[in-house]
């Protein structure tokens, strides 16, 4: 249901907002899904997504995120879009 709401939310924007400024969405893991996040795209809108840090890469080796704290660009299985660009957020 949140993602449901999510894009009814995102097509409410008015085009004078799609053309005047540079929109990001900003997501969750829960947001990853493939579907959503090409809606966004389709608006013309650009996304930031927080992944797990257990989720898996394309890497011939199976690592995930947090194995590649010095990555800056990564592949995600099962991920249809770009190369993405990591950045770390370190909480406590």
């Amino acid at each position: 249901m949140p993602v449901m709401l999510a894009r009814d939310l995102l097509h409410t924007v008015q085009d004078t907002i799609r053309t005047q400024f540079w929109v990001r969405v900003p997501t969750g893991s829960d947001f990853e899904a493939a579907a959503f996040l090409d809606e966004v795209q389709i608006l013309g809108f650009e996304f930031v997504v927080g992944v797990r840090s257990t989720r898996r890469t394309e890497h011939s080796v199976h690592l995930t995120v947090a194995d590649c704290p010095r990555i800056r660009y990564i592949k995600l299985q099962n991920w249809p879009h770009d190369t993405l660009t990591l950045g770390g957020i370190q909480h406590g």
